[in-house]
C-alpha cells in the first residue's frame, strides 16, 4: 500500500476548509487531509503533531496570521511545501508570502478540481525528486529502527557536527523542534534482575510499554537505545518552567515499583540537568552515563542526578592494603586479611563520589598483582581487554557492584593463604624471596645469590624452596618472567624485544626461544590471538 502524502488547510472560513477538502477524492491522486486549523496557532500544534508534507494556508487569520506561520514552517520544517489561498486583492500579501518561502498560491475564487489536481500533481513530483536529491539517511531509514539506532549512536559519541545531521535529528524527532529545553535520562536494567528469555523475549517491548505509560503525557518523548542494552530517555518541554526534575525523579521511581511489581526487574537511571538545546545530547548523555556508572557503588534501583559539569577524580590508593594483605598472607591470617579488605572497601565506599568505577577495579586488579607474584601492572597493562576469562583479573573487571568486587578480593586472598597453608609455616623468609622475585623480574636470581637472602646453603634452600612452593627454584624464576611477559605483550605499547628486557632476557632471539619453549607459540603468535589472553 503506497503511503500518502498528508495535506493539513489553514483558514479562518469554514466554508473554505470544508470546500477545499470536498473538492476532489485526495486520495486518489496521492494525498491526505489529516486536519483543517482555522489559525496559525492551532496549525502550529497539528504541524508539530503530524509534519504534514503540504500545508494551504490562508494569509488573513486571527490570533496568527499565515504570514507568521509561513515564517515558522520555514524556520522549523524545511521540507513542508506551502500553498498560499489568495483573494484577488492580495497581489502584494501574496508576492510577500512566496519572498518569505511560500511555494505556490491558488485563487480561492477560481479554484477548481481540475486545477487543484493540476497543482497536486505538480507538488507530487516535486516531493519525489526533494526526496530523492536528499537522498537523506532518514528517508531511506524511517521504517528501520536499525539505522535509526545506529544514527543515534554515531551522534552521541561524536557530536552533531554539521547541518545535515541537524536535520536528520529533527527528522527522526520532528516534535523536539517545539522544546526549549530537554532533560535526558540513561537507564539501564539492574543486571541480576533481569529474567532468561524463554522462547521469544517479550520483556523489552513490555518495558518499553511502561515507560510510554509514563512519559507520554510529557510534550516531548523519545525512547532510544543507541547502545543496548542501554535506553537513551529524551524528554522535551516547550517551557523551560515545565522541566521539573522533581518530578522526573518521581516517575523514575514508580517505574522502578511498576516493573518489579509486573516483570520482576529494576532498573537503574541517571537523569540529567535541564539542558537548552539538542545539539547538546552528546555531550549531556556523557555525562548521564558517567553517572550511571555511580550505580556500581550505590547498588540496583539507583535513581541518580547528574552534576552540571564531570567530577574529577582521583587516584586510588591501594598501598597500606597492598603491605596489610601480604604480611596477612606470609603469617596465614585469614581474619586479619578480611578485616584489611572490608576497612578498605569501607573507605572508598564512603569516598565514591572521588573515583571511577574502572578506577577503583584497575586498583584492586593492582593489589592482586602484587600479592599473588605478577608484580606491578602499569595502567596500560590493567586494560581489561587485555585480561583472560578464568582468572581474577577477569572476575575484578566483571564485578556488578562494589560488594561484589569485595567478595572476590576476599576470595583471592584466601586461595592465596590456602595455598600458602599448604607448605611449611617455619620459613617466612622463603614467602619474602618470592615476593622479591615477582617484584624484580628484570634481574637474573641465581639459585646462590636466593639461597644467601634466606642464609641457607644451596642444598637445603633447593629442597625447602621445592617443598614450600611445589616446583624448583628455576622452575619458579622461568614462570614468574614468562608470566610476567605475557601481560607485558598484551600491552600495545610493547615491543617484543621491550618486553625481553623487562623481565631481564635482554637478546630478543633468546627471549622468544625461552617464551615458545614456556607458552609452545610465539610472542607474535601470542598477541595475534587474543584467546590466549592471560
Amino acid at each position: 500500500m503506497r503511503e500518502l502524502l498528508k495535506v493539513l488547510i489553514v483558514d479562518d472560513e469554514l466554508m473554505v476548509r470544508v470546500g477545499l477538502s470536498a473538492t476532489i477524492r485526495w486520495e486518489e491522486y496521492g494525498f491526505q487531509v489529516i486536519g483543517a486549523c482555522e489559525n496559525g496557532r492551532q496549525a502550529i500544534s497539528e504541524i508539530d503533531r503530524c509534519l504534514p508534507d503540504v500545508i494551504f494556508t490562508d494569509l488573513k487569520m486571527p490570533d496568527m496570521d499565515g504570514f507568521e506561520l509561513i515564517r515558522y514552517i520555514r524556520e522549523n520544517h524545511f521540507a513542508t511545501k506551502i500553498i498560499v489561498l489568495s483573494c484577488l486583492d492580495e497581489v502584494e500579501a501574496v508576492k510577500n508570502a512566496m519572498k518569505m518561502g511560500a511555494d505556490d498560491y491558488i485563487l480561492k475564487l477560481s479554484l477548481s478540481a481540475d486545477g487543484l489536481k493540476k497543482l497536486l500533481g505538480q507538488l507530487k513530483e516535486t516531493i519525489a525528486q526533494d526526496k530523492s536529491q536528499t537522498g537523506s539517511e532518514a528517508e531511506s531509514s524511517e521504517k528501520s529502527p536499525e539505522k535509526i539506532r545506529q544514527f543515534y549512536s554515531r551522534i552521541l559519541q561524536n557530536g552533531i557536527r554539521s547541518q545535515q545531521e541537524e536535520k536528520l535529528f529533527l527528522q527522526y524527532s520532528p516534535r523536539a523542534r517545539v522544546c526549549s529545553q530537554f532533560i535526558v535520562c540513561c537507564c539501564v536494567m539492574d543486571a541480576a534482575s533481569v529474567p532468561e528469555p524463554e522462547g521469544k523475549d517479550l520483556t523489552p517491548c513490555a518495558i518499553d510499554n511502561i515507560l510510554e505509560e509514563f512519559f507520554q503525557e510529557l510534550p516531548f518523548y523519545e525512547n532510544r537505545q543507541p547502545v543496548p542494552p542501554e535506553r537513551m530517555i529524551l524528554l522535551g518541554f516547550p517551557d523551560c518552567r515545565c522541566a521539573n526534575l522533581e518530578t522526573i525523579l518521581q516517575y523514575w521511581h514508580k517505574i522502578n515499583s511498576v516493573l518489579k511489581t509486573h516483570l520482576n526487574i529494576t532498573c537503574s537511571c541517571a537523569v540529567s540537568q535541564p539542558f537548552e538545546h539538542f545539539r547538546q545530547l552528546p555531550k549531556v548523555y556523557a555525562l548521564a552515563r558517567e553517572r550511571l556508572s555511580d550505580c556500581f557503588f550505590t547498588g540496583k534501583e539507583s535513581i541518580l542526578l547528574c552534576p552540571a559539569e564531570s567530577v574529577p577524580k582521583k587516584k586510588v590508593v591501594v598501598s597500606s592494603l597492598v603491605i596489610s594483605l601480604q604480611s596477612m598472607i606470609d603469617n596465614r591470617n585469614r581474619e586479619g586479611a578480611a578485616a584489611a579488605v572490608r576497612e578498605w572497601f569501607q573507605k572508598v565506599g564512603k569516598e565514591s563520589q572521588m573515583y571511577s568505577q574502572y578506577s577503583i577495579k584497575a586498583a584492586v586488579s593492582g593489589v592482586w598483582a602484587l600479592i599473588s607474584g605478577y608484580g606491578p601492572l602499569s595502567e596500560e597493562e590493567s586494560k581489561p581487554e587485555l585480561l583472560g576469562e578464568n582468572d581474577y583479573f577477569f572476575s575484578f573487571f566483571h564485578a556488578e557492584d562494589l560488594e561484589q568486587l569485595a567478595q572476590i578480593l576476599l576470595q583471592a586472598v584466601d586461595s592465596l593463604i590456602e595455598i600458602a597453608a599448604c607448605g611449611q609455616t617455619t620459613h617466612p623468609e622463603i614467602a619474602t624471596l618470592k615476593r622479591y622475585i615477582a617484584e624484580h623480574a628484570e634481574e637474573e636470581i641465581s639459585l646462590a645469590e636466593a639461597a644467601n637472602r634466606c642464609c641457607l646453603n644451596k642444598t637445603y634452600f633447593c629442597s625447602l624452596f621445592k617443598k614450600e612452593v611445589g616446583e624448583t627454584y628455576n622452575e619458579y624464576c622461568e614462570r614468574i618472567k614468562m608470566e610476567r611477559a605475557r601481560v607485558l605483550l598484551l600491552s600495545n605499547n610493547c615491543k617484543v624485544y621491550e618486553v625481553g628486557l623487562r623481565v631481564g632476557i635482554p637478546n630478543e632471539s633468546y627471549f622468544s626461544r625461552r617464551f615458545k619453549k614456556y607458552f609452545g607459540i610465539s610472542p607474535g603468535q601470542m598477541r595475534q590471538n587474543r584467546e590466549l589472553r592471560i
